[in-house]
């Protein structure tokens, strides 16, 4: 709750969104509510909780026993008592960062109406079903979210750098596709599900031609042209989690083109038995247009049990990274995207480039 204030966030919006995610704990759903609203009643110290988690790490040590979780609370409650919260609910924790490490306040001042109407989130209606929906990333999640949508009775059609992702993605009933440029000329949803958000960069803006090869095919798309694989108007998915920056830079990227792409920035909670059964949890944030135009795609991924798995987040309850654009930022941020890690030279070899064409990213260093 301290770090997404220093971020930004909403704490009741927060709150409310970790509850919904497996994230989720007992402890948390208990104590949550005393940061959000101290009635000033003592309920249960930290002294409590230093002493009890004490006991545990005396009795690990008897036995050489690791409790690396355990070990850190201890600590923590130590130094709140230690910084005179010692009669303070140890449910608000919180102020040990809020008063010693400058984070902003976390109890609210508003009546419960007032707070519940600043955290509000978007009422989005889906403006439409799309004709076709491409997935990129067919792992754990991946694969099963795609077919929760195929299951929605929306084209869909996938791949993945996995040949074994593949094969079992069409066992399961999947269209797998291994031209990602054809398929992609008429999809205007795409769902990216990579591992990071320099592999998403590369299937975007993968800026050497030429090649994207399983054991039987390969292609090639002509990168001296300014125009895109995608259709104008498309609506991307960002499912991956990644760093505010991150999906700003893409964005960033995508308006250079103007082609009007449009990206949603929507990570999941749940893991793949709830992909599978269509019932993730999904944070969704970008244009209104766009979430209404995704949002029967984002509902297939995670309504089919719980509306209230799907959260449209507000722009403005974001944190401020999402709104910097300055030219020296965009040029670092998509630099990291490009060139940080390794996976990014074998995407680059295995799957280049795949959706759009006429990026202005620099050369892959060799």
């Amino acid at each position: 709750m301290a770090f997404g204030r220093a971020l930004g966030l909403n704490p009741r919006m927060l709150y409310n969104l970790i509850r919904k995610s497996s994230g989720n704990s007992f402890m948390f759903g208990h104590r949550g509510p005393w940061q959000l609203r101290p009635d000033g009643t003592l309920k249960s110290a930290m002294t409590i909780c230093a002493k009890d988690s004490g006991i545990i790490m005396d009795e690990a040590r008897l036995y050489n026993f690791p409790c690396p979780l355990t070990s850190a609370t201890e600590q923590v409650m130590n130094m709140a008592i230690a910084a005179g919260l010692s009669k303070v609910d140890d449910g608000c924790i919180s102020l040990l960062w809020e008063r010693y490490f400058g984070v902003g306040k976390i109890a609210e001042e508003g009546t419960e109406e007032e707070e519940e109407e600043k955290a509000k989130e978007l009422s989005v209606k889906p403006s439409g079903s799309p004709k076709k929906v491409l997935f990129v990333g067919l792992g754990m999640m991946g694969a099963p979210m795609a077919l929760a949508v195929q299951k929605a009775r929306v084209e869909t059609v996938g791949l993945d750098i996995s040949k074994e992702a593949m094969e079992g993605y069409a066992k399961a009933g999947g269209k797998a596709v291994t031209d990602i440029a054809q398929d992609a000329k008429d999809a205007d949803v795409v769902v990216l599900v990579t591992n990071t958000a320099a592999e998403a960069g590369v299937v975007l803006f993968a800026v050497e031609g030429g090649l994207a090869s399983g054991e039987s095919s390969c292609y090639t798309i002509d990168v001296n042209t300014d125009e895109t694989a995608l259709p104008n108007n498309s609506t991307i998915i960002l499912s991956s989690t990644v760093a505010p920056s991150a999906a700003r830079a893409i964005q960033v990227e995508l308006d250079t083109l103007n082609k009007g792409l449009t990206l949603i920035d929507a990570p999941v909670s749940g893991g793949p038995s709830r992909a599978a059964t269509g019932d993730l949890t999904i944070m969704a944030s970008g244009p209104e247009d766009a979430l209404a135009k995704a949002a029967s795609v984002l509902q297939a991924m995670s309504s089919a049990k719980d509306a209230g798995n799907l959260h449209y987040i507000r722009m403005s309850l974001l944190p401020r990274l999402y709104f910097q654009t300055k030219a020296d930022e965009k040029r670092a941020d998509l630099e990291q995207l490009a060139l940080s890690s390794l996976s990014i030279t074998i995407l680059q070899v295995y799957i280049s480039p795949l959706l759009l064409k006429g990026s202005h990213l620099p050369k892959r260093r060799t």
